[in-house]
């Protein structure tokens, strides 16, 4: 990717955070300069959409880029893959996985790519690709559970991988801020995270990530679950999709539990989660949790 420039100047936050141009342009005076995706994920995308392409092809770009390569291995012989056996080279690795989901994985790691060189405290991008690759795991779990169409079950996975990548952003061009609000948050709840976020930037890491994503073309249906992961209000027991089981694999990933009425009242997307589903029912998604 293109590096980033961090230099940025303060603009006025957003009168209305449900003002979409508004957003948008309070993170274009944050991320001064979007980075740009390199070529291999549209070649990629390109392969997957010819009637001619194939998984030879795929597994051929993959193996051009070391690096690719050994990140693609190292998520592909992952528990948020859960392939069977270990796969030793990209072709082994794309064969196993299958093209649309080298596609997220591919997507994945060259956004990971922008935090090359992070190194501060209380900041660590192993632990969030850690976090990302589990979402991205539960969230297919969930859509499947829910006899989802194979596109869902593909779009759940990539939106869970790609749903912090706004944290990225705002790290790598923004630290001491960013930092600023990690410090002011009370706890390590997504709740007191995104006040802090909010009061700093006037948005969340949800909004960069989803602006972010849609510049890079990514279709609009993983963008939008990008953007409501963390929006209780978005939520939807009667017309659930790759959106819910994102907001719902976080939310799990966070911990919460034992959902006490306590806790009900004082984290909307808990409040919420529990008025649309039983116990029982995350259960049945996510056993493991």
């Amino acid at each position: 990717m293109e590096g980033i420039v961090t230099d940025v100047v303060e603009a006025p936050k957003p009168d209305s955070l449900d003002d979409p141009e508004a957003i948008r342009e309070q993170v274009l005076s944050i991320v001064v300069n979007l980075p740009a995706m390199r070529g291999i994920y549209y070649q990629v995308v390109r392969e997957l959409n010819d009637s001619n392409g194939s998984l030879d092809s795929i597994a051929d770009l993959v193996a051009r880029d070391p690096v690719l390569t050994g990140k693609v291995l190292q998520l592909a012989n992952s528990a948020a893959v859960g392939l069977s056996r270990r796969v030793q080279n990209a072709k082994e690795a794309v064969l196993a996985v299958g093209g649309e989901q080298v596609k997220s994985i591919v997507l994945f790691v060259e956004a990971f790519s922008i935090c090359s060189g992070i190194r501060v405290k209380n900041f660590s991008p192993e632990t969030l690709w850690r976090h990302s690759t589990r979402v991205a795991k539960s969230a297919r779990q969930i859509m499947r559970a829910q006899s989802g169409s194979p596109s869902d079950l593909d779009t759940a996975f990539t939106a869970g991988l790609m749903h912090d990548i706004g944290k990225l952003l705002l790290m790598r061009n923004v630290p001491e801020r960013y930092l600023r609000a990690l410090d002011r948050a009370e706890s390590e709840s997504a709740a007191s995270m995104l006040i802090a976020e909010r009061e700093e930037f006037g948005i969340t890491h949800a909004d960069v990530g989803a602006i972010v994503l849609g510049s890079w073309s990514i279709p609009d249906e993983i963008v939008q679950a990008v953007r409501s992961h963390h929006d209780p209000t978005r939520l939807s027991r009667d017309s659930f999709g790759p959106s819910d089981a994102v907001a719902v694999a976080n939310w799990m990933a966070q911990g919460q539990k034992p959902w006490s009425q306590e806790a009900r009242s004082e984290d909307p997307m808990t409040t919420r989660i529990l008025e649309l589903w039983s116990e029982d029912q995350l259960e049945v998604w996510c056993p493991t949790r």
